[in-house]
């Protein structure tokens, strides 16, 4: 499949729903024609911070990109966003972890794998469609 907005957009909802207890804010969506990634979270940081605790946070716009360039089952599109979602997940909770796929990622990823039956991984080769 070659994913569309409305399916991406959708598939967050759920799977928002079903594996993050709706705990993650709506962000941006957009498609792309990357051949170097199937996902990507981007983060930037907006002017000015916000109370949080004892202290105060940087303010951050999300953007999820999902590639349309190759064709994959539907599974690989969810487990791709999926794979994007643990970044969301950890940056929305002012998480640190050990690297960009670290202990605490690997740890959601490995959680959501085995409660979910899913298949997510750190990275995937794939053949771009025409």
């Amino acid at each position: 499949m070659i994913p569309d907005l409305n399916y991406v957009r959708a598939k967050f909802d759920e799977l928002n729903a079903l594996c993050f207890d709706d705990a993650l804010p709506p962000l941006t969506v957009r498609l792309s024609m990357a051949r170097s990634y199937l996902g990507m979270l981007k983060r930037q940081p907006l002017l000015g911070s916000e109370r949080f605790g004892v202290g105060l946070v940087p303010r951050y716009r999300y953007t999820l990109f999902i590639s349309k360039r190759f064709d994959r089952s539907e599974a690989e599109v969810e487990d791709t966003l999926l794979h994007e979602m643990i970044h969301y997940w950890i940056f929305v909770n002012g998480l640190k972890d050990t690297s960009t796929h670290g202990q605490l990622f690997r740890a959601k990823m490995a959680e959501l794998n085995t409660r979910f039956g899913r298949h997510i991984g750190i990275s995937y080769r794939m053949q771009a469609t025409t």
